[in-house]
């Protein structure tokens, strides 16, 4: 790996730079709708405006993936910015006044070769691996292989033989980025759907051998988050070969 560099936004937020081009993931850089779960821990680290990325990714349509207005003033801002989406969410930004040639949509396995990188979906269980009616995915986690690097964004998702296989077929992978935040009777109680757990999550890690391993969903919402040191430790104690970054804000890794 070399001249990459990753930047953490928060949540499942990150920056990734090359000399060639800079792609955001989940960024959420705007207030999050108060509907009495999703509420900030503490307030956007930058400006929309200030991305100017060439491309932002989504996962899925969750407002702490998908943040409405962040994803729209970076675009208002940076006439070069196209959204890279699952084919499910596309109605959602055609609503939103989003042109469709600012618009990139991703299935299950399907591969975008893009000027500089590639970007694969991998169909992720949120709860559950499904379509929406139309038969087109609204859950995807995103591969994206730069030259030398190949980076895996799970957004969204539990542990299950499909997700494991999927991932597989990705190759060698050299950094990895699992959500943390897992379940329980609290979140489910409140209407949360949750993710993997850091045992499952280190479990992962352990089985793919990623060079880098980066944990998300920990820190942004209220009542959602979980402990990133315990999942470095957790991991370090099954594989202590692989690199565990445990990201504060506006943090960075340079590879």
């Amino acid at each position: 790996m070399k001249n990459l560099s990753i930047q953490f936004l928060g949540q499942c937020g990150f920056i990734i730079t090359t000399p060639e081009v800079k792609v955001a993931i989940d960024p959420v850089l705007s207030d999050l709708i108060d509907n009495g779960q999703s509420i900030r821990n503490y307030p956007p680290v930058m400006e929309p405006e200030t991305l100017q990325a060439d491309y932002i990714l989504c996962t899925h349509n969750h407002i702490d993936h998908f943040a409405e207005e962040t994803v729209i003033r970076a675009l208002n801002s940076c006439p070069k910015t196209k959204v890279i989406i699952p084919a499910g969410c596309k109605s959602l930004l055609l609503e939103k006044g989003i042109l469709v040639d600012r618009i990139l949509l991703l299935r299950d396995f399907l591969t975008l070769s893009l000027t500089h990188f590639s970007i694969t979906g991998i169909s992720t269980a949120h709860p559950t691996h499904q379509l929406n009616k139309e038969g087109l995915d609204e859950n995807l986690a995103y591969c994206l292989k730069f030259s030398d690097t190949t980076l895996i964004h799970l957004g969204d998702t539990y542990l299950t033989p499909r997700l494991e296989e999927s991932l597989k077929k990705m190759g060698k992978i050299s950094v990895f980025m699992p959500p943390i935040n897992g379940m329980d009777e609290i979140k489910a109680a409140a209407g949360i759907i949750g993710n993997l757990s850091i045992d499952e999550a280190a479990g992962l890690c352990a089985k793919l051998k990623p060079e880098v391993a980066i944990p998300t969903h920990f820190d942004m919402v209220k009542g959602n988050t979980a402990d990133p040191e315990l999942f470095r430790k957790t991991l370090n104690s099954l594989d202590k070969n692989i690199t565990v970054w445990v990201p504060s804000l506006l943090g960075k890794l340079d590879l």
